[in-house]
């Protein structure tokens, strides 16, 4: 079986009104799984921050949750424990393994497309990929411009941290061909590692290992944050072959009204703090020569500013190679 698994984050009043579409765009594609007959069953990974949102719209948070279809897959979180731990609980949750066929797509339902036929079947495509290559791990590439931040500068600084992960994990694994449309220019040359749709294979050869190290990492990391997105993409490429596709997408919602300022310096945060934490992982040596690579910068400068890069670089290096 193909579980398909969104997960979100509640902590304010437009992340709730966000859950209770998602709620509804769950229910469109249950609708379209039976009426296509679809080989998905669904389910969601609901975080609310009950501290933060208070007990109203915690409750209210539960009761959209009423209203998923029948068998919905449901794991509801009432604190913030961040979003590695999400990823953890979806893709290597032992709830989906001990099938003939395992396999689990975990997916940001709030950016990428389950509510159409198009959507749903870009998603089986990839899951497809993943199967004919004898993948481990799958990422759907987004076939629209890719925004990280409220800000452009902001984004792109954080675009071409993500391209250095990209890198890590093998441009040639993860370029998708034909190039989509839309999609942004440094993915379609450099690869999308870490999109926010990822599938993951339990009867794979590998997984076992990928777990061990996995258990491995979260001993030594903190691995709360994204760091956990950007490790299962460089090990898991390392085990085996990457499933790649383009996978029907929206552009990125920002739920936080921060100055340009303000989201810079929350961006310089996440990059220094995300590689000291892989700096701690078996991780390390190859982020350290894939980011003192000068020729690496050459290539992510053709599509940023190069000063950018070389920030971008500084602070990557800085924490990585720190004692």
């Amino acid at each position: 079986m193909v579980y398909l698994i969104g997960r979100h984050y509640v902590f304010n009043q437009e992340t709730l009104d966000e859950l209770k579409a998602i709620v509804k765009s769950t229910s469109a594609a249950f609708d379209l799984i039976h009426a296509h007959n679809y080989p998905l069953e669904l389910g969601l990974k609901v975080t609310v921050n009950e501290e933060q949102v208070g007990p109203a719209m915690s409750k209210e948070a539960q009761e959209a949750l009423k209203s998923l279809p029948p068998k919905t897959w449901l794991l509801y979180d009432p604190v913030n424990r961040g979003a590695g731990t999400s990823y953890q609980q979806i893709l290597f949750n032992p709830t989906f393994s001990g099938q003939e066929e395992s396999i689990v797509v975990s997916a940001d339902f709030d950016q990428f497309i389950i509510n159409r036929k198009e959507g749903l079947e870009s998603i089986l495509n990839l899951v497809e990929d993943v199967k004919n290559k004898d993948a481990l791990y799958g990422v759907g590439s987004r076939d629209v411009p890719v925004v990280l931040a409220k800000h452009a500068r902001n984004s792109s600084l954080r675009i071409i941290h993500e391209l250095f992960h990209s890198l890590a994990a093998g441009t040639e694994k993860l370029v998708v061909n034909p190039r989509a449309e839309g999609s942004s220019p440094a993915y379609a040359v450099l690869g999308e590692s870490t999109s926010g749709l990822y599938v993951m294979d339990h009867n794979h050869y590998a997984y076992p290992k990928l777990v061990q190290s996995m258990s491995t990492a979260v001993q030594h990391a903190n691995m709360q944050g994204f760091a956990t997105d950007y490790y299962v993409a460089i090990k898991a490429s390392s085990l085996a072959p990457v499933g790649i596709g383009y996978v029907k997408a929206r552009e990125n919602k920002f739920y936080h009204q921060k100055s340009e300022e303000e989201e810079y310096q929350g961006i310089i945060r996440l990059i220094s703090s995300q590689a000291a934490e892989l700096k701690k992982t078996n991780a390390r040596s190859i982020m350290q020569k894939v980011v003192a690579d000068n020729k690496n910068v050459d290539k992510i400068a053709h599509f940023y500013e190069k000063k950018d890069v070389l920030e971008v670089q500084q602070l990557m290096l800085k924490a990585l190679c720190s004692h």
